[in-house]
């Protein structure tokens, strides 16, 4: 993902990248993945972040998740949060699955026609 996306990222959601150490652990390589899932990331990254806040206001004491990796694997996003909670795993593998439908280098969507290796068959990033 190109580096303005990743800041972009990065900026809008302080609660889920928090931390020099999960600076360091996420963007060590960056966001792995095409720009085309940029949306995607947003879209889940606004929910991770909700569900964070509310878990701190709640329990301010309590080590809240954060996420540590965004990548790409098996034609999938990949969302990492550390420590594990159910719900954010949940939501993690939801962002996952509606990635198939996705253009991971132009945002397409699709019914999985048309599809190769997550990338339309007409775009250019093939």
């Amino acid at each position: 993902m190109k580096q303005y996306l990743q800041d972009a990222i990065l900026y809008k959601y302080k609660l889920c990248f928090r931390g020099q150490e999960a600076m360091k652990e996420l963007f060590h390589h960056g966001i792995e993945c095409g720009d085309g899932w940029y949306q995607l990331i947003d879209d889940a990254c606004l929910q991770i972040e909700a569900y964070l806040e509310q878990m701190f206001d709640a329990r301010p004491d309590v080590k809240t998740p954060r996420i540590t990796r965004i990548w790409q694997e098996n034609d999938r996003l990949k969302i990492r949060i550390t420590p594990r909670n159910a719900y954010l795993d949940l939501l993690a593998k939801q962002y996952s699955e509606q990635s198939k439908f996705v253009c991971e280098g132009c945002g397409s969507y699709f019914k999985n026609e048309g599809i190769h290796l997550g990338r339309c068959m007409t775009n250019k990033y093939m």
